[in-house]
C-alpha cells in the first residue's frame, strides 16, 4: 500500500505540475497573441503612415505645379503690363504731339484771321 500511496502522491504531483505547465503555456500563448495583435496594429499604422506620406508627396507636387503656374502667370502679366505701359507712353507722346499740332493750328488760324481783318 505504501507503494500505491507513493504512486498516488507522485501522480498528484505530476498532475499539479501538468496543470501548472498548461497554465504557463496558456499564459505564453496569450502573451504571444497579444504581441501578434500589437505587431498587426503597428503594421497597419505603418501602412497608413506610408499612405499618408504618399498623399502628402502628391499634394506637395501638386502645390509645386500650382506655384509654377502662378509664377508663370505673374511673369506673363508683368510682361503684358510693361507692354501696356509702353503703349500708354507712346499714346501720351502722340497726344502731346496732337496738342502741339492743334495749338499750332489754332495759332495759325488766329494769325490768318487777324491778317484777313487787317486786309
Amino acid at each position: 500500500m505504501w507503494f500505491n500511496s507513493q504512486l498516488k502522491a507522485e501522480n498528484k504531483a505530476l498532475k499539479e505540475r501538468l496543470i501548472q505547465l498548461e497554465q504557463q503555456r496558456q499564459n505564453e500563448i496569450d502573451e504571444l497573441r497579444g504581441m501578434i495583435r500589437e505587431n498587426e496594429t503597428m503594421q497597419q499604422q505603418s501602412r497608413q503612415n506610408a499612405d499618408h506620406y504618399t498623399e502628402v508627396i502628391a499634394c506637395q507636387n501638386q502645390g509645386g505645379e500650382m506655384l509654377n503656374a502662378v509664377r508663370e502667370g505673374l511673369a506673363n502679366s508683368a510682361e503684358l503690363l510693361t507692354s501696356e505701359q509702353d503703349s500708354l507712353s507712346e499714346l501720351d507722346k502722340i497726344f502731346d504731339q496732337t496738342r502741339i499740332a492743334v495749338a499750332s493750328l489754332a495759332h495759325g488760324r488766329l494769325i490768318l484771321m487777324s491778317k484777313r481783318r487787317a486786309a
